[in-house]
């Protein structure tokens, strides 16, 4: 049995909320049934706080004193998630009973005491920094207060975003609210429209969300779920862009242009001016919108339509975001990284024939201090290109050192017939957490019922909010006027 008391390091406590988290899935496991809703929060938060302060150290090294705002978020959202578990009064299930032991154990180790007093300066976690710490570049946004705003990226879940703007882990939590855990999806949802609700989920999505006549918003829990399944059909989320919760029709967040410029002077000299810090950035969703045609029949007796309308739809959002974010005007549409004004670029390229175009763009990201690019986005017939590329002897060309790492992600949203010819790409390599993506929690579904009747078929319309704002211009670098050998 793994115990959380009397660890004395943030990593063997880290190891010890893994292998907490590690126990509860096995035991579901073992009991051949899923993971209860409760079960599930104990697990994330679990290994949310091993993620938080594994690898801070060794066994006898102390916490830095910059992890002790990390360590009171991880106690506070234990026992919010703990007085999740308990707010009806009722007597726990077994299940239930688990989870809560966990998170009060976790809590209570978190409080005061060894875990406090860790104090000394040892490097950050590899691959991960506290929230609202200097080193965290996904934090150059203030709102009105100053207060910095955090971006999502990665495996970051939006979800949870979603939940704590629908209250669903504090004290307010609605009784009724449990549905958005019971299954429900967003073609299931649609099926419901319809054909009527089939499950309380559906029954209370719909009860809740709208009517017939003006269509049904999203639950704001299930929408954020559904967001999270872009990101793997997304090259610009997948190399590293933000992700942002817009909660109004237009949010005004302060960005970090530049640092001010320091200078020495004599006593009584002028202080030379500095460049101003601080810009705005404001951002207004555009509306963007997809229709799903379905069959009466196919409603009615496909036993898995309501995960495959997801699926589909999903993809189609996330390819046509990743058109939009590189390539949109900027009217009706975000503008598109490759429209931003400010980006750098390799031009005139030609047929491909080494990496030497990515070097000379990786050199003017040097030349503005961008050291670590997160990526380099393609279209798919250059990466053909690169995968083909053999050196004299027929062997794969090997990439030179200075790009062994760096990933390559392939989109069949870059074009390859621009230019005069008909036949040139684009690609795009910088640093994309300074790319920020800004989407509306609330998605609204709408059905067009007699378009379609003579052919009993049902239109169904979903409509999402975007805007895409970049925090430095000079993260990123186009390779431009790319052809195929002729």
């Amino acid at each position: 049995m793994v115990s959380l008391s009397g660890t004395q390091s943030p990593k063997a406590f880290g190891e010890a909320t893994w292998g907490k988290a590690h126990q509860i899935r096995q035991k579901a496991e073992a009991e051949g049934r899923q993971l209860s809703a409760s079960e599930r929060g104990a697990v994330d938060a679990l290994e949310g706080f091993g993620k938080a302060v594994t690898g801070a150290g060794s066994a006898n090294e102390r916490m830095p004193a910059r992890l002790r705002y990390t360590v009171g978020q991880c106690r506070d959202e234990a026992l919010n998630r703990a007085r999740a578990i308990n707010t009806a009064g009722d007597e726990l299930s077994e299940h239930e009973q688990g989870a809560f032991d966990a998170l009060i154990e976790a809590a209570d180790t978190l409080k005061g005491g060894s875990m406090d007093t860790f104090a000394s300066g040892q490097p950050m976690p590899s691959g991960w920094t506290p929230p609202g710490h200097p080193q965290d570049r996904r934090f150059q946004l203030l709102d009105e207060q100053g207060r910095c705003v955090r971006t999502l990226s990665g495996d970051e879940r939006f979800e949870d975003v979603a939940r704590e703007l629908a209250g669903r882990i504090h004290d307010d939590v609605p009784d009724g609210a449990a549905w958005v855990d019971d299954g429900l999806n967003l073609g299931g949802m649609m099926r419901a429209m319809v054909l009527g609700p089939q499950t309380s989920a559906e029954k209370a999505a719909l009860s809740e969300s709208g009517a017939p006549a003006g269509g049904y918003n999203v639950p704001t829990v299930l929408a954020g779920q559904v967001i999270d399944l872009l990101p793997p059909n997304n090259m610009l989320f997948r190399a590293g862009s933000g992700r942002l919760a817009l909660t109004g029709a237009e949010t005004t967040w302060v960005k970090v242009v530049a640092d001010p410029t320091v200078g020495w002077r004599h006593e009584e000299n002028v202080i030379a001016e500095s460049r101003p810090t601080l810009g705005a950035i404001v951002m207004r969703p555009k509306s963007m919108a997809a229709i799903v045609l379905a069959s009466r029949e196919l409603l009615e007796d496909g036993r898995n339509v309501g995960n495959m309308v997801q699926r589909s739809l999903t993809r189609a959002m996330g390819v046509e975001l990743d058109r939009a974010g590189m390539y949109g005007t900027g009217s009706v549409e975000p503008l598109g990284l490759m429209n931003e004004p400010g980006v750098s670029g390799v031009v005139s390229v030609g047929t491909i024939g080494n990496y030497t175009n990515i070097l000379d763009a990786y050199k003017l990201l040097l030349d503005d201090n961008v050291m670590d690019p997160t990526g380099l986005i393609m279209s798919n017939r250059e990466w053909r290109t690169y995968a083909g590329m053999v050196d004299s002897t027929g062997q794969p060309l090997r990439r030179p050192e200075a790009i062994q790492d760096l990933p390559f992600y392939t989109s069949s949203a870059v074009p390859t017939d621009e230019g005069d010819g008909g036949n040139e790409s684009r690609m795009l390599l910088g640093y994309f957490p300074d790319n920020v993506f800004g989407i509306r929690t609330a998605i609204r579904l709408e059905v067009l019922r007699e378009l379609y009747a003579k052919t009993g078929q049902y239109a169904f319309v979903a409509h999402m909010r975007v805007d895409r704002h970049v925090l430095r211009p000079q993260s990123f670098c186009k390779i431009e006027g790319i052809t195929t050998a002729s």
